[in-house]
């Protein structure tokens, strides 16, 4: 037998499950999960305690404690930690663990100056203001545990310190496996700390091999008749699938920043409070202030200033601050916030998109081909905007899927003339109205799938009825929900509840600046081969009678989102995601007319789609960034160290800080000067602690030009901490103002 043979057979011995093989991975799966979590549950905490002061003397409380797993820092590594001043301090404690008796060298080297002390007794004197200088000292230490402080300040330039110990054998420096902790350990504990890493990565492998197997077993119920490629092909999906789990949920942000997460999380807990419709906050403070005024500013500069981001002030004399979205996130929130409070949000999308994942590739594999399913689902989901927007309380996501949802399941009709797909269709795309507005652009495919068929049956009265059967479910999932929360806020039916005041304008003369920044964009977000790729499929959907009216009701969808985001003076790359399904479907025609080519050597049919398939995720995940931002964490700190009676001047947090910790928070960025100063007068004089939290770029360039043109005075202004890095400065008015 030739050996490529011999390889492909016993590769499809292993791959094709049986009964037996799934009574012995079943449970292994079970196992090496449970050991997997063990071991980070019993993961030793590396480091020392690193204390880190504002000053270059170690005086007064610490600013920030954290245990750092390793003393290499620059200037840059350890500002974001104190104060941004031209001096600060560290002290460094902890235990050195010796794995055996010999004699070691020590160096620390530091930009200005640092102490080591080792056993309470002093080895490395660094002290003094100068650059960069090593110190280095030779020292026999016994086994085991020993006591270490470092101390390190800067008073100015650069800033460096770096902590090194080499063990000396012969002529050389070699450094050994040793490991600094916050606490004693003993050498049991240190051996396991040593091999733990080897022990997860070798458990990941096994579990990662078992799932797949074990995934496998199940999908061959739904897959019938699998070959040799079709399994490999279910690999590689479970492969992808699995990576794409990892990320999203090992990155997943459970942060409220910006306006969009914080409104839709906001209505839904006002609803499970207030009951259903209920959105508006009330906040008795904005009446007050706004009465107060003694020069009234702009309408549109009170709106912006009293109201938290995604909302804003309806009613200044009442208090009233509303949504500006429309309620289909909340609404699909709701029974999350009151099964498990606002936390359990945010693990619902990414669930939700990892089962929009499988489900994309079932259907396009199902009823296209296992290559189509593979393509599509992997250049939908592994791109940058989908990867970032999994990961927050978004609008973008739920879109995408419902009105590819919608147009699968009115495509799906025209197939199998039943009826339910109609209602289900139907049901997507109300329910897709009322998520986003925008998602009305999602009627003109449909139209023009209806089109299509009475142009093709010249039925129309029968197109009329499954007209009815679409529209019906429009009305009541979409329109007659919206129409009644609308009623309930406004008195009016069908009212929108974005204002000019936070609306994007469209006008013709955005169209070039916007054709340019969204051809851009999709250029950085597929690179250049997914583009190529998709051009070939559109090409190939045009050309071929079979392909041509799918192909054009996806290049219209597309066309429809390009276009009106381009006319758009906002603009955004995420706001193109409700789009992606259909570019996803060119790349996979372009894809699959690409792989006939091999279509006579079936595996390498298989590698050249894999790498195609592949290509996205590639292309993708090194950009991807996003990382776990604890703003409930942030607000409830922020309370204790405010209280109750306090007001937050801030930027991006002013919705999580009103959510979490039910405080007045006022829009920094967005006040003139004179209002901001009038607003600090009566605030002062009502009795209210205000605080200054400076949570983005734009917060801390306005607070310094504002003390540097004197508009308010530094001298009133005291830095009492950094939260997650974040100042916060107390604003105390001097007696004589």
């Amino acid at each position: 037998m030739p050996l490529y043979k011999f390889l492909l057979s016993s590769l499809e011995k292993i791959l094709i499950p049986s009964r037996k093989k799934f009574i012995v991975v079943g449970p292994a799966f079970m196992a090496i999960l449970l050991l997997l979590l063990l071991a980070y549950q019993f993961t030793p905490q590396q480091g020392l305690s690193g204390k880190y002061y504002d000053n270059d003397s170690w005086r007064n409380a610490p600013l920030v404690t954290r245990i750092d797993k390793k003393i290499n820092f620059q200037k840059s590594d350890i500002e974001p930690k104190v104060e941004y001043k031209e001096s600060y301090s560290v002290e460094w404690e902890g235990y050195l663990f010796v794995p055996r008796n010999s004699k070691y060298f020590l160096s620390i080297t530091s930009d200005d100056g640092s102490l080591v002390y080792l056993d309470d007794s002093l080895i490395l004197d660094n002290r003094g203001i100068h650059p960069a200088r090593k110190e280095e000292a030779k020292i026999f230490l016994s086994q085991g545990n020993h006591k270490i402080k470092i101390l390190y300040f800067d008073a100015g330039g650069r800033g460096l310190v770096k902590f090194d110990w080499e063990e000396t054998e012969s002529s050389s420096r070699i450094v050994p496996k040793f490991y600094m902790y916050p606490k004693p350990v003993s050498m049991g504990l240190y051996l396991f700390d040593v091999s733990l890493p080897y022990i997860k990565n070798l458990l990941w492998i096994l579990l990662w091999l078992s799932g797949i197997f074990f995934l496998l077993i199940i999908l061959k119920k739904i897959f019938k008749r699998l070959d040799l490629v079709s399994h490999l092909s279910l690999c590689l999906f479970l492969i992808l699938f699995l990576n794409y789990s990892l990320e999203i949920l090992s990155k997943r942000s459970r942060a409220v920043t910006g306006c969009d997460p914080y409104a839709y999380l906001q209505g839904a807990v006002n609803m499970a409070k207030n009951g259903l419709f209920h959105t508006e906050i009330k906040e008795p403070l904005v009446p007050l202030i706004h009465q107060s005024y003694q020069k009234k500013p702009s309408l549109d500069r009170t709106k912006f200033l009293l109201s938290p981001h995604g909302h804003y002030v309806y009613d200044f004399n009442k208090g009233l601050i509303y949504n500006v979205f429309p309620p289909g996130m909340s609404f699909f929130l709701l029974p999350f916030v009151k099964i498990g409070g606002p936390s359990l949000s945010f693990y619902v999308l990414p669930v939700l998109n990892l089962a929009f994942v499988i489900l994309f590739f079932y259907l396009a594999s199902k009823f296209v081909h296992i290559f189509f399913g593979l393509c599509l689902s992997s250049f939908a989901f592994f791109n940058i905007p989908v990867f970032e927007n999994t990961v927050l309380i978004m609008s973008d996501l739920p879109s995408m899927l419902l009105l590819a949802l919608s147009l699968f399941f009115i495509y799906l009709n025209f197939k199998t003339s039943r009826r339910f797909w109609f209602l289900a269709a139907g049901a997507c795309s109300g329910f897709s109205l009322m998520v986003r507005y925008t998602n009305l652009l999602g009627f003109i495919p449909v139209l023009s799938l209806f089109l299509a068929r009475f142009l093709k049956e010249q039925k129309w009265k029968s197109i009329f009825k499954d007209f009815l059967y679409f529209a019906l479910p429009v009305f009541a999932f979409g329109i007659f929900p919206f129409a009644a929360y609308t009623f309930h806020l406004f008195g009016k039916w069908l009212r929108l509840v974005y204002e000019p005041l936070t609306q994007s304008q469209m006008h013709l003369a955005n169209l070039l600046n916007g054709v340019s920044y969204y051809s851009n964009s999709l250029y950085r977000t597929f690179g250049p081969l997914g583009i190529a790729l998709a051009a070939f499929g559109l090409g190939n959907c045009l050309v071929h009678r079979r392909k041509r009216w799918p192909g054009l009701v996806c290049l219209l969808t597309f066309s429809s989102f390009f276009l009106f985001y381009s006319l758009n003076s906002l603009q955004a790359e995420r706001y193109l995601i409700p789009a992606y399904p259909f570019l996803a479907l060119f790349y996979s025609f372009g894809v699959r007319a690409a792989a006939e080519i091999f279509k006579k050597v079936k595996l390498i049919q298989f590698i050249f789609v894999a790498i195609l398939t592949v290509y996205p995720l590639a292309y993708s995940l090194p950009k991807y960034s996003t990382g776990s931002l604890h703003e409930e964490t942030i607000s409830l700190s922020l309370k204790e160290k405010a209280g109750s009676q306090a007001a937050v001047f801030c930027d991006e947090m002013s919705g999580p800080i009103r959510l979490y910790a039910g405080l007045l928070t006022l829009r920094l960025f967005w006040t003139d000067e004179p209002t901001l100063r009038e607003t600090l007068d009566i605030l002062v004089h009502k009795n209210f602690n205000v605080y200054f939290f400076l949570d983005s770029e734009s917060a801390k360039s306005y607070f310094l030009y504002l003390t540097s043109q004197n508009f308010i005075d530094q001298r009133n202004f005291r830095l009492i901490s950094r939260l997650h890095g974040i100042p916060l400065y107390h604003y105390v008015q001097n007696k004589k103002e």
